[in-house]
């Protein structure tokens, strides 16, 4: 922990129950047992309490500081969400276009004109700058916290063939080829989206700015950044929007898109958001590996046409068509086209319209049985989760007690929902299948999850 620039030694940090905010003492006295059984009373200064259960950090009663900045480790079940892990892959995997233009923002780094900016709106200032066609990157650098709204005046905008990334990533200084030996300098383009996790408290404003007959609307791109806020897709021509590995949180926010977007595909890819709601018949809605959660509706798009791969809708749904595979729509689901699509492998619930389904449950569990049964097996068959809060390490992980039907009816054995790509229903399997070759005979040996 760093207090204005000073570094907290740990002895100085008070490790303690702060649900009811309250400041501690500027000192802690501690009994020490010396190694003859005597024992001494020591005070220790207090710089700073910490609640670990809570995520609480306040100072003692007497202390102020304007900078607080501190390092930390989070439980959470995968790589879901705006996260501190690699995101390389997912960054190179779509950038299949070179970089023209590039932009960092830090509030740690020195800033330097044309290079690195101190805050979003200023960065969002210069590229709106950019004539039509550039490909360029905002790389948020540290894990500072940006408080700010890119909205009206400082909203982005993407002309006509234009490419943007906003990233969560290092833009690190790099050996330049045939200069002075040792010289370094950043690169356009050369990112590495590692460590960093940038957060980002207010709403921000895409529009697309290519004349509605264009066929070359622009695109932007998200990746590795915590939103407290709404993302706003106003009216105009997209032709692409995607948000990879990121979180917007449910209770601060989602994701909204205006009218007049007929030829926008929106991907979410790999991430946590509130509602999306639009309606504008879109080009399509694809989300994937992701979890969607609205107070009570998540999905709202009548006239566009949706895909859902591997996730967790908590809330209704209503679109056009849907093309479901190993998800779980814990509320009603209403496809408007039902002759268009398939759900296969995921849970729907018993109310919804939907297309053709193809190993769904509870549909497989009560096809051979009387209706007089159906609502007590449906009842039972109903997803639980672990914990719906966002902020809980558990968040949308399948409870102990989750059917079965759901912990291994996704495609290939493996639970429905979100967190189907850490395969645990497999892990499971290969490890209870090789259990035996390794404990001595006679011996029984259980599994029981940590977590």
């Amino acid at each position: 922990m760093i207090l204005d620039g000073t570094v907290v030694p740990p002895e100085q940090i008070c490790v303690c129950d702060l649900s009811g905010w309250t400041r501690p003492e500027d000192t802690k006295d501690y009994i020490v047992t010396e190694n003859d059984g005597t024992t001494s009373t020591i005070s220790m200064p207090i710089a700073a309490a910490i609640d670990p259960v809570l995520g609480r950090l306040t100072l003692p009663g007497s202390a102020t500081a304007t900078d607080i900045r501190m390092s930390y480790s989070f439980g959470w079940p995968g790589d879901i969400g705006a996260g501190t892990y690699n995101r390389q892959t997912a960054f190179d995997n779509i950038n299949d276009r070179d970089i023209t233009w590039h932009i960092g923002v830090s509030k740690t780094d020195a800033l330097l004109p044309g290079e690195i900016v101190g805050t979003v709106s200023d960065a969002v200032s210069l590229w709106n700058a950019q004539p039509a066609g550039t490909v360029g990157v905002i790389s948020i650098m540290d894990n500072s916290i940006f408080t700010e709204n890119l909205t009206d005046a400082n909203s982005i905008n993407i002309p006509e063939g234009s490419r943007l990334f906003i990233v969560a990533g290092q833009w690190p200084r790099m050996p330049v080829m045939d200069s002075v030996p040792g010289h370094m300098e950043r690169q356009i383009g050369q990112l590495v989206l590692d460590q960093t996790r940038a957060s980002f408290v207010g709403n921000m404003s895409i529009t697309g700015t290519a004349p509605f007959d264009s066929e070359l609307g622009g695109e932007f791109f998200l990746n590795g950044i915590s939103i407290q806020g709404n993302v706003l897709i106003e009216s105009g021509n997209l032709s692409s929007v995607r948000v990879d590995h990121c979180t917007s949180f449910p209770s601060k926010g989602g994701i909204s898109i205006g009218a007049n977007n007929q030829d926008l595909s929106v991907f979410v890819n790999r991430s946590v958001t509130g509602r999306i709601s639009t309606t504008s018949s879109l080009e399509q809605i694809q989300i994937e590996d992701s979890v969607v959660q609205g107070n009570v509706e998540a999905i709202l798009a009548e006239n566009c046409p949706i895909t859902v791969l591997q996730s967790t809708i908590l809330g209704t749904c209503r679109c056009l068509n849907v093309t479901v595979s190993s998800s779980i729509f814990n509320a009603r689901l209403v496809a408007r086209r039902k002759q268009v699509g398939c759900i296969r492998y995921s849970y729907v619930e018993p109310t919804s319209q939907t297309p053709r389904k193809f190993r769904c449950q509870p549909d497989m569990a009560v096809r051979d049985l009387p209706a007089s049964e159906h609502d007590a097996v449906e009842a039972l068959l109903h997803p639980s989760f672990t914990s719906t809060d966002e902020f809980n390490p558990a968040y949308c992980q399948l409870s102990r007690t989750c059917a079965q039907e759901i912990k291994q009816g996704g495609e290939g054995g493996t639970e429905m929902g979100a967190w189907n790509m850490l395969e645990q229903p497999c892990r499971f399997a290969n490890l209870r299948a090789q259990i035996d070759e390794y404990i001595r005979f006679g011996m029984k040996l259980g599994i029981e999850s940590a977590t």
